[in-house]
């Protein structure tokens, strides 16, 4: 079995042209370059057993031979994808899997009841690759420079790759992240989350696109240290945020929104270690989130009014209001403010900042306090978020607009910390996320109708008449009242009872 640790990153061609032609990269070369012409098929059966089982089959044509190749997804440094592989030499293009008896593979291949003759071509990439084994310092990496496609086996439709992977070989996986920020400073590079086969397949299916995803259950071990705990969140907020990303830039409004709340558990989880991370780093990190996360307020808000707001609206206006321009203004902010997301999201400062951000990650050495286990941290963290939270006298229906809304990021600041540790959290505590996911759903329906009265005000005179103005804000006034007698029962039930949870399951006994 081998290792597969990378980074891949995406590129102009533009700029792929300037580093094939620079000298720079061959000075720093250990040994020649390899140019290769690769020539891979990717095999499934006709119901995509392997890809639902996370698992890619492949056969390479180098010219010289065929290797076959097995690949899993497997852990490894935080911030780069990470693969078990398993590589034989075959015959020829047809998928062989008897080379694996013996091995690793032999009880999952059983197991999943894979047999060569279910097995169908479903696409192929062709590839020109110029490979260099790069030395920084005493850290060892592959740089390959890919350029060709990807084409659908089935439907014949393809895309262009035009990319680099960036493979540790050995040393420290922050010399990488240096290296990829030099190409980042240089060169129009950005972090690609899609692998080569991820795309092939979503040229089989439209299903299988890129789409907007919400974020996956964090799964912290009760054992871990706080280090591994802080890996195992923001690894996946990280994942989170970066398979929404093509969906944010194809103009998907949900992606625009995941995307967002992706931005708001990194700041969430850098909030909740806090105590145990460097203040000026993190907090540089925290503002720049926050600035990429307000950047995007205004597309999310339009993309809401649009989908939800706006039909609310019109079934409820009386006669001689008539809401029906707010549609046509809707969509041409929505659009303009769609294409703003893309921009901060294709802007050199945010792709410098996340390879900044994966590379501080990848430095952060298990010492100190984030060598210490996480239960007591946690513990610690949620009695003091979930105070922070409840610490008021005021009913819900005594808040009204900023109090409101601040309350509602509370609520999310909260609601986050105990989902990153949900695996320790007591029976109490999941009835406490549920009643705070309650008083956040009804709060979030309560700032929609606000957000709608502050973006009619924010729009041109003229644009809409004064009629439906005051419309709107009565409609905003009555269903925030509504939306607050909703969630005032779960606001007195997480105020009564937060102070006498027990947030964490009981400890289970160490065996002798």
């Amino acid at each position: 079995m081998f290792q597969e640790i990378e980074l891949k990153l995406a590129v102009s061609k533009a700029s792929m042209e300037d580093i094939l032609s620079s000298s720079r990269f061959r000075k720093m070369a250990k040994g020649k370059v390899k140019q290769k012409s690769l020539v891979s098929t990717y095999f499934d059966t006709r119901q995509h057993t392997l890809r639902k089982s996370g698992v890619v089959l492949r056969i390479r044509d180098d010219g010289k031979g065929f290797e076959q190749t097995i690949k899993m997804p497997s852990d490894g440094p935080v911030g780069l994808r990470n693969f078990a592989e398993f590589n034989a030499d075959v015959s020829d293009m047809e998928p062989d899997l008897s080379v694996y008896q013996g091995g690793a593979l032999t009880e999952p291949l059983e197991r999943w009841r894979y047999r060569d003759a279910n097995l169908r071509p479903v696409f192929t990439t062709r590839i020109e690759r110029d490979a260099y084994v790069l030395k920084l310092g005493k850290t060892k990496i592959e740089m390959a420079l890919d350029r060709g496609d990807i084409t659908s086996c089935l439907q014949g439709n393809s895309e262009q790759v035009c990319e680099i992977e960036l493979e540790m070989i050995s040393g420290d996986p922050v010399d990488l992240f240096d290296f990829a920020q030099s190409l980042v400073e240089k060169y129009e590079v950005w972090p690609l989350h899609l692998t080569k086969s991820e795309r092939g397949y979503s040229l089989t299916r439209e299903d299988l696109r890129p789409r907007a995803m919400k974020a996956k259950k964090v799964s912290v071990s009760p054992d871990a240290t706080i280090l591994q705990a802080l890996h195992q969140v923001l690894d996946a907020a990280l994942e989170h945020l970066l398979v929404n990303h093509a969906p944010t830039l194809a103009g998907q409004p949900e992606g625009v929104h995941q995307t967002r709340v992706a931005l708001r558990r990194i700041r969430a989880a850098l909030r909740v270690f806090k105590d145990v991370l460097p203040w000026d780093e993190r907090m540089a990190f925290n503002g720049e989130f926050r600035r990429a996360l307000q950047q995007l307020g205004t597309a999310r808000d339009w993309h809401v009014f649009l989908a939800e707001t706006w039909p609310r609206l019109s079934k409820a206006a009386p006669a001689g209001v008539n809401v029906k321009p707010l549609q046509r203004v809707a969509r041409n902010q929505r659009l303009a403010s769609t294409r703003e997301s893309i921009e901060v999201l294709t802007s050199r400062r945010y792709m410098r900042m996340l390879v900044q951000f994966e590379r501080w990650l990848a430095s952060i050495r298990e010492t100190g306090e984030l060598a210490a286990p996480i239960r007591p941290h946690a513990e610690r963290v949620l009695k003091k978020t979930l105070n922070d939270l409840t610490n008021t006298d005021r009913s819900l229906k005594r808040m009204w607009g900023e109090e409101l809304h601040d309350l509602r990021k509370r609520g999310k600041k909260t609601r986050y910390a105990f989902e990153f540790f949900n695996d320790l959290i007591s029976a109490d505590g999941r009835k406490l996320i549920k009643s705070m996911s309650s008083i956040q759903d009804s709060l979030g329906e309560a700032n929609d109708a606000m957000v709608a009265r502050r973006l009619l005000i924010l729009l041109k005179p003229g644009v809409t008449d004064a009629a439906v103005v005051q419309f709107v804000d009565q409609w905003a006034s009555d269903r925030i009242e509504t939306c607050l007698n909703k969630a005032s029962p779960h606001w007195i039930h997480v105020r009564k009872t937060a102070a006498d949870v027990s947030y964490l399951a009981a400890e289970p006994p160490h065996a002798d």
